[in-house]
């Protein structure tokens, strides 16, 4: 089945070049690499994450603060930086 696009809302042939290149996208797409757990390096994502001015460094510094401010208003005490660390890296490979 020939494949189609839509110009201006009506459907028209997509031309032999069109077809190509989309078949082109499509096998490049199919045999992308996906690593694996073991390919990744943990650390060096983990550090790109952390880093000053990372989105995600501020996420986990607020829930840190907020999470401490729950514990002690129970009457619980606050986590150490390194308690809390510990805890987000036992999450992580849960």
């Amino acid at each position: 089945m020939a494949r189609t696009k839509l110009i201006n809302g009506v459907p028209i042939p997509c031309t032999p070049e069109e077809e190509a290149e989309r078949d082109a996208e499509e096998l490049a797409w199919a045999n992308r690499h996906i690593p694996t757990d073991d390919e990744i390096d943990q650390e060096m994502l983990n550090r790109a994450l952390a880093e000053p001015g990372s989105i995600v460094r501020a996420l986990a510094e607020v829930m840190f603060q907020e999470i401490n401010k729950l514990r002690v208003r129970g009457g619980q005490t606050a986590y150490t930086k390194q308690q809390f660390i510990d805890a987000l890296k036992t999450a992580m490979r849960a």
